[in-house]
């Protein structure tokens, strides 16, 4: 198993910034996200525009995603604190017969 990825790689940087520029982020948006995504090793952070297609109706938020091979999750919040104060440490995974205590948290 790979370990899970630490964001912000370098590459991960340039295209948020280009993303930035081209969906018009709000302002402070991309250095917010960038800070979080130090602060909170293994969780990528990102603003998303408002969507108005019909059927997939969205207003602008701040979506965190923590992906894994066991662990994955996304949140979203309206601003960058709310989604700051959903940003848990994930644990390893634990494979033993009783299970992942996140996991079963998670099913709940």
């Amino acid at each position: 198993m790979q370990p899970s990825p630490k964001w912000p790689s370098d590459l991960v940087k340039k295209n948020q910034q280009l993303l930035s520029q081209r969906q018009d982020w709000p302002a402070g948006a991309l250095e917010a996200c960038t800070r979080l995504m130090s602060k909170h090793p293994g969780w990528f952070v990102t603003w998303m525009p408002e969507n108005t297609i019909p059927g997939f109706e969205r207003p602008a938020c701040f979506v965190a995603e923590y992906k894994h091979p066991r662990h994955q999750t996304e949140v979203t919040a309206p601003t960058i604190e709310a989604i700051d104060a959903l940003l848990v440490p994930v644990p390893d995974h634990d494979y033993s017969m009783r299970g992942c205590d996140w996991c079963r948290a998670r099913l709940l």
